[in-house]
């Protein structure tokens, strides 16, 4: 798990639980290095701001989002948030197979492909918006979710990740290590069933 940030050196990676615990993290709180406690606290407030992300988009309605893709202008880096929710269908098994990404604007491996305030051209209309997609979206799904205190103990918690790209160049980079960040946070809710869990925070 430590190793992964090391597959990436470029980017800057983060997963933690909703008490916003860092389990896989590019940067380490205890370094005497200024830069490095800094690099942290932006990871820790970018968690949180996930955190609230997720949470406002089920307050409102829109179901638990599975990733959150960010861009800054054309050439800026990019932010993905992704949420492993325990309390949407399939939070701990593997994305559906043939789900591609939307590729950044600016990013050399766009295609040609736009996105306009998070939509995409009706051509690219299904598999190219799967970044974008929440397993529920109606009023009657949000109602039947579960807040995270009503879960049953056997449940694990939520988690969340922070992956930022310095530029679209790196873009493709991001999504492998999105996907490899998702596999060790599924990984570890596995393994908190297995061992029955520990108190929620």
């Amino acid at each position: 798990m430590a190793s992964l940030p090391h597959h990436y050196p470029q980017l800057s990676l983060h997963l933690a639980d909703r008490s916003l615990t860092p389990l896989v993290t590019s940067s380490s709180p205890s370094s005497s290095s200024p830069s490095s406690s800094s690099r942290h606290d932006a990871l820790a407030r970018l968690a949180s701001s996930a955190l609230g992300v997720h949470d406002a988009a089920s307050r409102l309605g829109l179901g638990a989002p599975q990733r959150v893709l960010v861009e800054y202008g054309p050439r800026g880096p990019l932010l993905i948030q992704t949420f492993l929710d325990p309390a949407t269908a399939g939070a701990i098994a593997p994305r559906r197979p043939g789900r591609q990404w939307p590729a950044p604007a600016g990013s050399s491996n766009s295609g040609g492909r736009r996105a306009v305030n998070g939509d995409y051209d009706r051509r690219d209309d299904g598999d190219q918006r799967a970044a974008y997609e929440t397993p529920h979206t109606d009023d009657q799904a949000h109602d039947n979710e579960t807040e995270p205190d009503a879960l049953p103990p056997d449940v694990p918690p939520m988690l969340l990740g922070v992956i930022i790209a310095p530029s679209p160049d790196e873009y493709s980079s991001a999504r492998r290590a999105t996907v490899r960040l998702e596999r060790i946070g599924r990984q570890i809710q596995e393994s908190w069933v297995a061992e029955g869990g520990q108190p929620r925070p």
